[in-house]
């Protein structure tokens, strides 16, 4: 019997090399025909991953199936990017996107996604506004009894709780299709435009000034607002599964606020009503987070996704990174010469210093988002660079690659958290990180975990299923994750499956002068999570002779190697058989994975085969296989 050994493993390492010991028990002359040979390889009693510091989402209290959760996204689902819809079981042939609105939508269990390319998206999508005035008017009275302002420039729409979510969609059937949602094998996220805490404005803009400041500790309404998380406990009490254990959620909760459009934003330039500070936002945030951890909730990942149309652009910029305006007081759109200079230069710095505006810490963040309906299309009405494809398609993909790429650095998840991209664009521009054009500059974006469309865009996905399935399959569904664990800073992991491997009889030649044999080759796993996808290699390498009562050599032996597993988005190409005599002393490439398309788990197999001179004495004889990836 012999084994594979791990003969060296570190954490991140860049070589891994394991060692086969095959074994042939052989005979001579004719009875070399009925002679029995083996190869026996046996891994070790379980898998050894290259560290013990697994991966946990930011809350240390997080349940077991929100941590499994994380895994599978961060580990499981690496290099796949999944598909989401807004309000897809709500929106179909029989409730549509005006009946909804209208409060008049219908349980029906219809999916618009399932109707447009026969599968459920991986990703369900809800927003929870106007949650918070469920007990609002019963608790805190008319907007009058507060003595606020009798006419606010949003106009003090003080109104009562309609059992319906801001989108139109009846709560007790949001509970419904959430659960749903999650035994169909999908991943709920959840969004919350709450209406203004001052003048109870709905919808956006809803903006008016420190909105935020009269909500936190100290402030006026900061009762009213606590009053408004406990009924997100509430209803998240009620997001349970067939066993009573809570749904894994992604919660998005002050969504693009880097904007001027909601009351927790904090850009001003377009509103000059200066709403709120970054530090603001910032408190704002951790006051929620620690507030539903106090209060229990802890199957919730929570998602941070500013807005992209406020995040800069290529253009002059001060020594301060200041955009300068032009003679005109204009953006200064710069020529193709000085924008490829900038986006080499200046851009990364440049997008994530605004990016990062008002973020609360690592710790209270599992998910770094974007909302990118500005670089999509034709580009915005208002984008400087609009109707220049190319342009805004670099602008596009650099910008989730510079998120993903941020977010594998601080061990989080990277998503496009809401756009309106079509289909070609997300096989493109998202899977395929950019294709040609920008695949190897910015591959870190096809590292996104999935992407969020929104409401009521359903065309064209046919097109997308057609392309891979898995952007509509969460493997295992959500919070089901069993699978091995790398680094949770990116690793690279090698091992096998443990079995034992009968050669069988060998076969005489014709001519009486070879003894052939093969056997599979045992399967050898490859999984790499590490940051950019940098690509890797594994070889198979034999030493010189098998050694047994003769000393043979190494020659003797053949292998054809084959690639037989890979997770969504890998790319794996086997090596070149080399034939039974020609042996492979030197090395031999087993198989590989290039750069922008490495991320994930392969399983590595094939034919080991001899060819041996049939004068060669009986006897058992051995070599040793050594495998390495780097």
């Amino acid at each position: 019997m012999s084994a594979f050994a791990i003969a060296s493993r570190r954490c991140g390492a860049a070589v891994l090399t394991a060692a086969l010991v095959a074994a042939a028990g052989l005979g001579t002359g004719a009875a070399q025909a009925s002679a029995r040979a083996t190869i026996a390889v046996q891994a070790p009693p379980s898998s050894l991953p290259l560290c013990e510091d697994l991966s946990t989402p930011s809350d240390p209290s997080s349940t077991p199936e929100t941590t499994a959760l994380w895994r599978q996204l961060l580990y499981g689902a690496a290099g796949t990017t999944l598909y989401g819809q807004e309000d897809d079981l709500a929106l179909n042939s029989v409730n549509t996107d005006a009946q909804v609105r209208a409060g008049a939508a219908s349980h029906n269990g219809d999916s618009a996604v399932k109707e447009a390319t026969g599968l459920y998206p991986a990703v369900f999508g809800w927003d929870i506004g106007q949650l918070e005035l469920k007990r609002d008017n019963a608790v805190f009275g008319s907007a009058a009894a507060e003595g606020r302002p009798s006419a606010l420039p949003a106009g003090n729409a003080k109104f009562d709780y309609d059992g319906l979510t801001s989108d139109g969609i009846p709560w007790n059937d949001l509970v419904r299709w959430i659960r749903e949602a999650h035994e169909i094998g999908g991943l709920n996220t959840l969004s919350w435009s709450a209406v203004n805490p001052v003048t109870y404005q709905p919808g956006q803009p809803n903006v008016y000034p420190q909105s935020i400041a009269s909500v936190l500790p100290g402030g006026a309404h900061h009762a009213r607002f606590a009053a408004w998380l406990d009924t997100i406990v509430e209803f998240n009490q009620e997001l349970v599964d067939d066993d009573g254990n809570p749904i894994p959620i992604v919660f998005r909760p002050y969504h693009e606020h880097s904007g001027s459009w909601y009351w927790w934003n904090i850009d001003d330039s377009t509103t000059g009503l200066a709403p709120n500070t970054a530090e603001q936002f910032a408190e704002l945030w951790r006051f929620t987070v620690d507030y539903l951890r106090a209060a229990g909730v802890h199957n919730f990942l929570y998602a941070y996704s500013p807005d992209r149309s406020t995040l800069g652009d290529p253009t002059v910029l001060d020594g301060e990174g200041n955009a300068v305006p032009g003679p005109d007081g204009s953006f200064q759109k710069l020529d193709d010469s000085a924008f490829d200079e900038f986006m080499s230069t200046r851009w990364e710095q440049a997008f994530w210093s605004r990016w990062s505006k008002g973020f609360p810490g690592v710790d209270y963040v599992d998910v770094y988002g974007l909302d990118n309906y500005w670089d999509t299309g034709q580009g915005h009405l208002l984008h400087p660079y609009r109707g220049d494809e190319a342009k805004l398609r670099q602008l596009l993909v650099s910008t989730l690659a510079i998120v993903a790429e941020h977010a594998t650095e601080d061990g989080k998840l990277a998503a496009l958290t809401q756009s309106d991209l079509s289909p070609a664009q997300m096989i493109a521009d998202v899977a395929g990180a950019g294709a040609d054009a920008f695949g190897q500059e910015y591959a870190a974006a096809g590292s996104a975990a999935y992407v969020l469309r929104w409401r009521g865009q359903t065309e064209g996905l046919a097109t997308l299923r057609d392309d891979g399935a898995e952007w509509f399959a969460l493997p295992g569904g959500p919070g089901r994750w069993s699978g091995p664990v790398p680094c949770s800073t990116g690793g690279l992991m090698l091992e096998f499956d443990a079995r034992a491997v009968t050669l069988g009889t060998p076969s005489l030649s014709t001519d009486k002068a070879w003894l052939t044999g093969s056997a599979p080759l045992p399967t050898i796993r490859v999984t790499d999570t590490r940051a950019g996808s940098p690509g890797w290699d594994t070889t198979i390498a034999s030493g010189q002779y098998l050694v047994g009562p003769d000393q043979v050599d190494a020659k003797a032996l053949g292998l054809s190697p084959k690639v037989t597993e890979t997770t969504a988005g890998l790319t794996v190409v086997p090596g070149s058989a080399v034939a039974a005599g020609s042996g492979f002393v030197g090395g031999m490439p087993l198989a590989s994975s290039p750069p922008g398309s490495s991320r994930g788990q392969a399983a590595i197999g094939g034919v080991l085969s001899y060819k041996i001179s049939a004068t060669v004495s009986p006897g058992s004889y051995q070599a040793v296989l050594s495998v390495t990836v780097l």
